[in-house]
């Protein structure tokens, strides 16, 4: 019976972590995707040779994209709302698990939902 109630809580932690590992991807894929690139070949020619660069209406737009683009990606974790409340759930399920784990009644609630 301690084995499988071991289980439980080991099973119930591996879920947190696996969520937390999960936004953490999540997170850093959206940063990732977010920022602005800066075409340095376009930056070079409008300041090398400015003359001949402003008569090229793409160059021109390029470069002002460039200039004018601002970071639309997430800026704390909370801002990827469904797995940042998959994680929070699974975090609040594992402690929930350890503290039942702490007295005699929460024990017998976890040999119960485990049996």
């Amino acid at each position: 019976m301690g084995t499988q109630v071991a289980s439980k809580i080991d099973e119930k932690g591996t879920a947190a972590t696996t969520a937390l590992g999960n936004l953490n991807n999540a997170f850093n894929s959206k940063v990732d995707s977010s920022k602005v690139s800066i075409d340095d070949d376009t930056v070079n020619r409008a300041v090398n040779d400015t003359t001949n660069f402003v008569k090229n209406a793409d160059d021109v737009k390029r470069l002002t994209t460039v200039r004018d683009a601002t970071y639309q990606g997430p800026n704390s974790l909370t801002d990827l709302s469904d797995e940042y409340l998959t994680a929070n759930s699974a975090f609040n399920d594992a402690d929930e698990i350890v503290n039942n784990s702490q007295t005699e009644q929460g024990r017998m609630a976890l040999a119960q939902d485990v049996f």
